[in-house]
């Protein structure tokens, strides 16, 4: 592919997935927590230096403050960039194929993403009240520890 100049245009590699995984992503059985939020993997224990971690799946279009305010007030957060880093390196198979996000103690919050060919990142941070709305046709996890 080439832009106008004839230089060959460059993009960053996005993983494809087919409806079929994308499918089996909206069927999975998890708990309606709250009208934005869905548990996921209730039935296991995901504990991450001794902290319970629970994981929700977004299920109707929100923003960061819908999102985390359905947690509850005295929720526990992600001290920081590299403790979400490292609960994501640590429990691959529980991150998403879209944004993974983590609310850090900065009332900040973290993108992570899983490259197919490396390790997870942190695509962006974003103030907690950023009024973006996500949509929930895709699958975007939020990740909370438990107090």
């Amino acid at each position: 592919m080439e832009n106008n100049a004839g230089i060959p245009a460059t993009r960053p590699a996005i993983p494809e997935y087919t409806c079929e995984q994308r499918v089996n992503v909206h069927q999975r059985k998890g708990k309606v927590v709250s009208n934005e939020l869905k548990r996921l993997f209730s039935s296991e224990e995901i504990v991450f230096n001794g902290i319970t971690i629970h994981i929700y799946e977004l299920v109707k279009d929100a923003t960061f403050n819908q999102m985390f305010s359905d947690l509850g007030e005295k929720r526990r957060c992600w001290k920081d960039e590299e403790e979400a880093l490292a609960f994501s390196r640590a429990h691959l198979g529980k991150l998403g194929l879209n944004a993974n996000f983590f609310e850090l103690e900065s009332k900040r919050v973290a993108r992570m993403y899983l490259d197919e060919h490396g390790p997870p990142y942190v695509r962006y941070v974003y103030p907690l009240s950023y009024d973006y709305t996500w949509y929930a046709k895709y699958p975007h996890r939020v990740f909370s520890p438990q107090q």
